[in-house]
């Protein structure tokens, strides 16, 4: 009588083929994870353009979206450095132009809504300034680059200036911001007429940038 069942050899060769079939897949699901979380990523930082654009005209402050210390830290700042300098106030003597004039990215406390060297939105200050929100955070292993005018910004010592300024008036350099998720794949977070049309560029290659190896 014949037995029914499978025999130990062909076991293990349905499970080698199994673990084959695994472990080619893997990859291609870690890609696709990763595709994912950079767009999700890349719809978050049109979001904050979009915004810091329009509280600039709100507030009549220049607003620079700009990184953190880390690659994967962005957000905004006050930039009252590209003010007029000097202005007079209601008893006819000079003043400074704007609440502060301190470099973006340092924790004045008097920028509740820049970012310190740590990348994250420093608390206190005076209480007519009013804050912005919060950086975004890009979860690992994504990592960002603010290219304006040909230039490149990743990560910023504290203290540092430079990211993309939006005027008060509206007004904006055209600029990309580059959010890498693979050695060779990178989305585009297009800013272009003024900072009134921000789109997300599906490229693909990612272009030379200070971003380095992304594992």
């Amino acid at each position: 009588m014949r037995r029914s069942g499978f025999t130990l050899i062909e076991l293990v060769v349905v499970l080698f083929f199994i673990v084959v079939g695994a472990a080619m897949a893997l990859p291609r699901f870690s890609a696709f994870q990763r595709s994912g979380q950079a767009h999700d990523a890349a719809r978050r930082v049109a979001a904050l353009v979009r915004g810091a654009r329009e509280l600039a005209i709100e507030r009549q402050r220049p607003i620079a979206i700009q990184m953190g210390s880390s690659p994967r830290a962005i957000g905004m700042a006050y930039d009252d450095t590209l003010l007029p300098p000097i202005t007079a106030d209601a008893n006819g003597s000079n003043a400074p132009m704007g609440s502060t004039n301190s470099p973006i990215g340092s924790a004045n406390p008097n920028m509740p809504g820049g970012m310190n060297g740590a990348g994250q939105a420093p608390t206190g200050g005076d209480p007519g300034d009013l804050a912005l929100p919060s950086p975004l955070f890009l979860p690992e292993p994504l990592m960002a680059a603010i290219q304006v005018d040909g230039t490149s910004e990743s990560a910023s010592a504290p203290g540092a200036t430079g990211g993309l300024t939006i005027m008060p008036d509206g007004r904006a350099p055209d600029a990309d911001i580059v959010i890498q998720y693979a050695p060779d794949r990178a989305l585009r977070v297009t800013v272009r007429h003024q900072a009134t049309q921000v789109q997300i560029d599906n490229g693909g290659e990612a272009a030379p940038s200070p971003l380095g190896a992304v594992p």
